[in-house]
């Protein structure tokens, strides 16, 4: 049995592979193509067409981009559609051809979008990422197709699962789509309940210049954050990070609303982070004749 799972997964490489190597040899073909412009098939300008990009007309549908659309999504949201989806992407139907199949699904947010938010749909999506993360120009059509919606896919209780699991199997640089994400949005992403399991995943996940641009995001919004439910949360995640320069400039952002956030449910909470933070050093005793603790400016280190 587990001779034969492993033949059957050699043979699924060999045709993914294969299908790559297709594509490939496509994308040169028509980026070299010296064909009449007539014979080339121009980016879909009308949201009604079914042209896709520039590819050859052999992969441009031909019944309507209604009738195509509610095909691809039916197979998808079916019980078994990602066993469905995976046959069809290694080409054994011949009625679909792959390419074609992969550069329709691509071509705008709609389709992986619908998809990822039904409890079958999102698993149809999965095979589709893994599927076409092998092959770069593929997988920058995933991108293109999925960043306008991704914060929308961030907040919803079935399509945030399909973030998660990006950021667990996709290289670093496939899912800086994902960071640019949370950081343009954390303020949104940071006030919602599920929004912030993704937005501390993004901050866990990412690195250097791109964790820093979260988390400068985050003491921007600091104040707003602080006072909220979810948000004072992720403002304590990112407090046991241990970030020196995060911890030093949440504290220099804070200290004149110590007052009001000490008083705040939600607050009260990311005061007491920040003198746990390691910028402890930096906490000094303002006004000890009122009770409040005062956070002052930190020295450099």
């Amino acid at each position: 049995m587990q001779q034969q799972h492993c033949i059957m997964q050699q043979q699924y490489i060999m045709q993914r592979q294969a299908l790559i190597q297709r594509l490939e040899a496509d994308q040169r073909m028509i980026q070299t193509s010296t064909m009449p412009s007539s014979h080339q098939i121009p980016c879909a300008s009308n949201p009604n067409s079914t042209n896709v990009g520039n590819l050859p007309r052999i992969y441009q549908p031909t019944a309507p981009q209604s009738d195509v659309t509610s095909m691809i999504l039916d197979v998808m949201t079916s019980e078994d559609g990602s066993s469905r989806l995976q046959r069809l992407l290694l080409g054994q139907d011949v009625l679909v051809d792959p390419i074609y199949l992969i550069s329709y699904i691509t071509r705008d947010g709609r389709i992986l979008t619908i998809a990822a938010k039904d409890e079958y749909g999102i698993e149809s999506v999965k095979v589709f990422v893994d599927f076409v993360k092998q092959c770069p120009c593929m997988f920058n059509w995933v991108t293109s197709a999925l960043e306008g919606n991704v914060v929308e896919l961030m907040m919803h209780p079935i399509a945030s699962k399909l973030i998660l699991y990006c950021l667990g199997t996709l290289s670093y640089r496939q899912k800086l789509f994902i960071f640019d994400a949370a950081t343009k949005k954390c303020l949104k992403l940071g006030k919602s309940a599920i929004g912030k399991v993704i937005l501390e995943e993004c901050i866990k996940s990412s690195r250097d210049s791109q964790q820093r641009k979260i988390l400068d995001r985050l003491v921007y919004h600091a104040s707003t954050l602080s006072k909220t439910s979810k948000g004072n949360l992720v403002i304590q995640f990112a407090l046991k990070i241990g970030d020196c320069q995060f911890d030093r400039e949440i504290c220099r952002v804070l200290k004149n609303q110590l007052e009001d956030l000490s008083t705040d449910e939600n607050g009260s909470y990311v005061i007491e982070a920040c003198l746990k933070s390691s910028a402890v050093s930096c906490v000094k005793s303002e006004k000890p004749n009122n009770g409040f603790i005062g956070i002052v400016q930190c020295p450099q280190p």
